[in-house]
Formats: structure tokens, C-alpha cells, sequence
């Protein structure tokens, strides 16, 4: 059991054992928000138009996974050795929604977790866990899940000029037509170097996370501009 605390980890208190039937369950904190599966919350937006999408909302979202995932793979006072999530998915992450359109992302299923030291292939596993990131990231960007079949199909399709690739990809999935599709355009790219077979594993996901936090900084100050 994962017992470090994190503001985007959803965590079990402590584990509990039925002394009748040996049964173990887990006791979670109680936080009375609603809270929903990303690939639940992604079916929201299935029959939204793309201009209508919050783009501050997906880059809190994706800051929110970016810095879990960052304390998870560094090492803390309380957390000798890093640990893989080792099953990251849009069904191990909980959407959490507050009043006036505010949500939060929360990792959680840490059944499958392992800490460094326990495992040969670490930096196989740590490529792993990025790839899984970057196929989050372009589905809270686009709304859509691409399994890893059709993610290999984009990096086996690919044409000489990256830049020109990852345009043709954006207009295919109608990212053009939404609001601050730059910033889009920026996201969907970082996912496509994530889930690229040579992706630099020194560039972790701590770096993801402090160029999110820019796009929300930048962003807010835009809104906060276009307010007044």
C-alpha cells in the first residue's frame, strides 16, 4: 500500500482485515466530492464541439497527473527509492468536481506499483510509465483515447518532417478549433514525444510538470487581461 501523502494521490488510510473471513479491505479518506473515472469524464465531451472546450481545465487536469507522477518517481525523507505507478490509465485516475466548474485530477490503483530497488528493468519500466502519460495526455487534449496500437501507428506513419506530422495530426482530430489552440498544439506535441520510442529519459516528468504550470500561468493572465 502507497502509504505517502500527496495532493494528487488518492490514497488508502490503512488496510483493514476481517478476522472472520481473512478478507482485506482498504480504508480511504471520506471527501465529499463528486468524483468520476477520466475515462468516464472524457464521455462528457464526446458530443461537445471542440471550440466549446476548457482549455484551463485540461491544463489543470494534466498539471495535476504531471506533478502525482513526479512525486512518485523522486525520492523524498519519507520515500527512499522512486516508485512506478506501473499501471497508469485513463481508469487509474479520479476526476474530482467542485462547485463553479473546478476539478482536480487525483491518481489512484496502486496495486501494481513498485519501487526501484525491486525491479531489473527500471529504466524499461520508467519508458513505460511515460509512454502511458503521453497517451493521457492526448486524450484529455482531444478527448479521445488512443490505445497503443493505433498511438505505434502514429510514430510508424510518420513523415520526414515532424512539425508537419504533428500539424496533420492536430487538424485530424479538430484540435484547430479550439480555444488557444496554440497551447493545444504545444500539448499534442509533448504527447508525442512521450510515447516516441527514443524519448530522452533524463527529460522526466517533472519537466512536463513545470512547462504546465507556465501554460496555466500564461493562460490565467490572459483571462484575467481579457476580464478587465
Amino acid at each position: 500500500m502507497i502509504k505517502n501523502r500527496h495532493l494528487n494521490l488518492y490514497t488508502a488510510e490503512c488496510i483493514l482485515k476481517n478476522v472472520h473471513s481473512n478478507d482485506h479491505f482498504l480504508l480511504y479518506p471520506y471527501d465529499p466530492v463528486e468524483t468520476q473515472l477520466l475515462r468516464d469524464y472524457a464521455d462528457i465531451y464526446r458530443n461537445i464541439p471542440p471550440n466549446q472546450y476548457n482549455t484551463l481545465q485540461q491544463l489543470e487536469i494534466l498539471r495535476d497527473i504531471s506533478c502525482g507522477l513526479t512525486y512518485l518517481h523522486s525520492k523524498t525523507d519519507s520515500k527512499k527509492n522512486p516508485i512506478l505507478h506501473s499501471n497508469l490509465s485513463p481508469d487509474s485516475i479520479l476526476i474530482e468536481t467542485r462547485g463553479n466548474n473546478q476539478v482536480s485530477a487525483k491518481i489512484f490503483d496502486f496495486v501494481h506499483s513498485v519501487e526501484m530497488n525491486d525491479i531489473d528493468n527500471f529504466d524499461g519500466k520508467l519508458r513505460d510509465e511515460f509512454y502511458k502519460f503521453g497517451q493521457i495526455i492526448f486524450m484529455v487534449v482531444s478527448w479521445r483515447f488512443l490505445d497503443r496500437i493505433e498511438c505505434d501507428r502514429l510514430h510508424l506513419d510518420e513523415t520526414e518532417d515532424e512539425e508537419i506530422y504533428i500539424y496533420e495530426l492536430f487538424r485530424r482530430f479538430d484540435m484547430d478549433k479550439q480555444p488557444n489552440n496554440f497551447t493545444i498544439h504545444k500539448l499534442l506535441k509533448m504527447s508525442y514525444k512521450l510515447t516516441a520510442p527514443d524519448y530522452d529519459l533524463t527529460k522526466g516528468i517533472d519537466k512536463v510538470a513545470s512547462i504546465l504550470i507556465q501554460f496555466i500561468l500564461l493562460l490565467s493572465i490572459f483571462f484575467c487581461r481579457a476580464i478587465s
